[in-house]
């Protein structure tokens, strides 16, 4: 039997022991041990080893061991603050063969006061009260905070409150910003306990306000409105703010009021200071008087007074109904069409309104025809805006080249323009045979969500026609999928010609299976067998914790360092981390990866919100060793980010050796070249520079490194480019790990990228964004379909900074809240037709 590898302990330097080791095999390094016998004493132990076991307290809850080589860990608690404790262990194989007894190690708890935490750990000018938690704190007699900007301050009072929690009151002046050095200076001692908090002065500074709110008629139902970005204050630096707020005011003329009035939704985040700012609205009421006005917010939430308010007419007068642009056909048989389509609006003073009938006309014959010349044949009375309309055509000339087309009439008399036409034939059938049932349909989800269908083409004696997709939600089972109950997919893709097809679709956030299944029809009508059932399940997590930022390495009392630094999150940076890892070693070589071997260090932070301070005190240095640390984040199902790197020197003495950072680089400059970002900049002349950091900024809000080159690189191509303006910045990494200053955003221009479509939550409105896509807005028209493939909402897109941008508010044309559920989103722009499915969910 071997003994459990590298027994060590370290404590949270409160009343806790975090015991680790290496796990043994059950005969040397192989096979798997079966048990462990894990004994605390407070005694220590003398010459005899046995002894002092055999009086040693067994702990209870130790985990079986794992494979050879795992690494093991075991918490004692409740343990007394300056009474040393020693522990030991051996282990069992199948057989009952216990090893030998492990080497004693020992702790002793700290018993002078220790900081945990402060809270709330934001401040604000005027006086509060805080909570400060640690242990010994029975004898603290004065806390005092120095800040890196402010003036110092200290308690005015201290108040035990039960337990390892003080109540301290303090007067915060009203300059204090940035982390702060907290000292807890204890009665009867000339220790002062050292740490660093993040006591960030609370900003209470809105926004500036918008002061040149106006409106304009571009339309005769549609105005614009234009401002001039404002600019958010945060601890004395500039820049944009995070949100805004725009509402059609209520009230009236001459009494409008903020508070009744109704928020328009604004799909875009406010400019820089001072930019232009712009948003149209659309299907406005005909001879209503609307009035309008703004706010921003900043990333504190703190809101901006209201802006000037702005007035308008919309003209009065008729309007004629919307024309009919979904207009489609299905040769049922020889003789027989089916004619579907939206039924449309009508824009009235109160919304928009059904219609009052319709006009529908058919052409028989091959070539051009206008309206008039057609046929008038009886249609269905007009249903609600949006609402789905089908019509059985019989008795048609068997044949025959078919076409139609309708207008609609308001109650006013006004007749809209024509629809599409859509034109058939009618050829007498050969084929009455149906295309093969599909038996392969599969689904696939990937990391990002996306839900890609795959399928084999069908056969058939005549050319395919059309897919139609059906889903219902939940159930493991395959079994008893009710396609006439499940509900109708928009938007699938046309058949393909033969071979493997795959449908690439979004579906946000679903937590429970969905079944699919599918349908083919040929050109004659003929409807394939319902295929096989597809079921689409949730996958586990799969996208890796973000790399945790800005770490940093300072001193906090004689051999005790403080690490701080910013929570990555989870699932890139959305999500909270679960755990964090970290691993040290003495003298490291810098141009190794030597963290991969190195010891894990006990940690007991539980990661925050990303973008959050975090910090962890280490005690125990010695002096004249330089310290390696890593540092990594872990998700829920144990996928980690890579590792966030520094490097700590301390002297003979224990004191940290200088480690300020070195000057940013300078001469950067970049270039777009073949799809990719060429980046060049001048070589660092001071020493310890070991490499250089590139970071890249999207639409001026999103910052992320995108890679590291040695000392002897001065370039970087940026081959994965996101779709936005791009800024470039390069930062001097040196030896010990500490990062120079950014150097100055460098802007590269004309680049482009392939369409794309996204959707993203605005309050309970959801925000549309196109890029990369041409055209003029009369052109960039986005249709939102239900899952029937009725129209029930067409919007207008505003071209904003290269993104063409809408919003929908989940209504339908007549203004009617529709249903939460699926919707899908197409644009009809001839040289780019993109789909994307929307979940309203209010």
């Amino acid at each position: 039997m071997l003994l459990p590898a590298t027994v060590w302990g370290q404590g949270d330097e409160r009343s806790a022991w975090l015991l680790r080791w290496e796990a043994p095999g059950a005969h040397g390094n192989i096979g798997q041990a079966t048990s462990y016998d894990l004994r605390i004493s407070t005694t220590a132990p003398g010459s005899d080893i046995n002894a002092w076991w055999a009086s040693a307290a067994s702990q209870i809850g130790v985990s079986a061991p794992l494979s050879f080589g795992s690494l093991e860990t075991y918490s004692v608690s409740s343990l007394v603050p300056g009474q040393t404790v020693y522990a030991a262990i051996r282990t069992s194989n199948s057989q009952n063969e216990w090893s030998a007894i492990s080497p004693v190690i020992s702790w002793t708890p700290n018993n002078v006061p220790f900081l945990e935490e402060l809270s709330p750990n934001q401040l604000s000018s005027g006086t509060h009260v805080f909570t400060l938690t640690g242990i010994g704190l029975e004898d603290v007699n004065l806390v005092s905070f120095h800040p890196k900007v402010g003036t110092s301050f200290s308690s005015t009072q201290i108040q035990n409150i039960g337990g390892d929690q003080l109540a301290v009151t303090v007067t915060v002046p009203s300059d204090v910003s940035g982390g702060t050095e907290v000292e807890v200076h204890t009665a009867g001692s000339s220790d002062v306990l050292k740490g660093w908090l993040e006591l960030v002065a609370e900003d209470e500074v809105p926004p500036t306000n918008v002061t040149d709110l106006s409106v304009a008629l571009v339309g005769d139902r549609s105005v614009e409105l234009t401002w001039s970005a404002p600019t958010a204050i945060d601890q004395g630096v500039w820049g944009p703010a995070v949100g805004y707020e725009l509402r059609e005011m209520g009230g009236g003329p001459g009494n409008w009021n903020w508070e009744t009035g109704d928020i328009v939704p604004t799909p875009f985040l406010p400019g820089v200071p001072g930019s232009a700012e712009s948003l149209t609205i659309d299907q406005l009421s005909p001879g209503a008087t609307l009035a309008f006005a703004i706010r921003s917010k900043d990333a504190d939430g703190n809101w901006s007074p209201t802006s000037n308010t702005v007035e308008i007419q919309i003209p009065a007068g008729n309007f004629p109904p919307d024309p009919v642009s979904n207009l489609s056909a299905i040769v049922v048989n020889s003789t027989t069409v089916e004619l579907r389509w939206s039924a449309p609006g009508d824009p009235v003073a109160t919304g928009t309104a059904k219609v009052h009938s319709y006009d529908l006309r058919r052409f028989q014959g091959n070539g051009a025809w206008s309206f008039e010349q057609g046929n008038a044949i009886p249609a269905p009375s007009p249903k609600d805006p949006g609402v789905l309309e089908v019509l059985t055509l019989s008795n048609l000339t068997e044949n025959s080249v078919q076409s139609f087309a309708l207008k609609s009439r308001d109650w006013d008399g006004l007749w809209s323009a024509s629809s599409n036409v859509v034109t058939v034939n009618l050829a007498q059938p050969t084929d009455v045979t149906p295309p093969s049932t599909v038996s392969d349909l599969a689904g696939t989800v990937s990391i990002d969500g996306a839900v890609s269908l795959s399928w084999s083409v069908p056969t058939d004696n005549s050319p395919l026609l059309n897919y139609e997709f059906r889903f219902e939600s939940g159930g493991q089972s395959i079994e008893g999928f009710l396609w006439d109950q499940a509900e109708i997919m928009a938007s699938p893709p046309g058949p393909a010609a033969s071979g493997k097809q795959v449908w690439t679709i979004e579906e946000p956030s679903f937590s429970v299976p969905f079944r699919v299944a599918m349908i083919s029809r040929d050109v004659w009508g003929n409807e394939s067998l319902v295929s096989n059932t597809a079921v689409i399940e949730p996958l586990e997590d799969q996208i890796a914790p973000f790399l945790p930022a800005a770490l940093e390495l300072s001193r906090a009392g004689s051999g005790r360092i403080q690490m701080r630094w910013r929570a990555g999150g989870d699932d890139g940076e959305v999500g909270q981390a679960t755990a964090y890892e970290i691993r040290y070693v003495e003298n490291p070589n810098t141009q190794t990866s030597w963290w991969l071997a190195a010891q894990q260090y006990p940690i007991l932070v539980t990661p925050k919100n990303p973008g959050k301070l975090e910090h962890h005190n280490i005690d125990g240095l010695t002096g004249g060793v330089v310290y390696g640390f890593a540092l990594r984040s872990l998700d829920e199902v144990g996928r980690s980010s890579d590792w966030r790197v520094g490097y700590l020197a301390v002297d003979g003495s224990g004191n940290l050796q200088d480690t300020s950072p070195p000057l940013a680089p300078a001469g950067l400059n970049g270039n777009f070249f073949q799809g990719r970002v060429i980046l060049n900049w001048n070589a660092s002349p001071e020493p310890h520079v070991s490499g250089y950091e590139i970071r890249r900024r999207v639409d001026n809000l999103y910052v992320q490194v995108v890679g590291e080159v040695g000392v002897g690189v001065t370039t970087f191509t940026d081959r994965s480019l996101p779709v936005g303006d791009l800024d470039y910045a390069i930062l001097a990494i040196t030896e010990e790990g500490d990062r120079s200053p950014g150097s100055s955003w460098v802007r590269v221009d004309n680049i482009t990228n392939a369409p794309s479509f996204s959707v993203n939550p605005l309050g309970g409105s959801l925000g549309l964004e196109l890029r990369g896509l041409a055209g003029t807005p009369d052109e960039v028209r986005i249709e939102v379909f239900d899952v029937r493939g009725a129209v029930v909402q067409t919007l207008r897109a505003d071209l904003r900074g290269g993104a063409w941008q809408a919003s929908w508010s989940g209504r339908s044309r007549s203004g009617r809240a529709l249903p939460n559920g699926i919707y899908f989103a197409r644009v009809q722009n001839a040289q780019n037709p993109l789909t994307q499915k929307l979940l309203l969910n209010r």
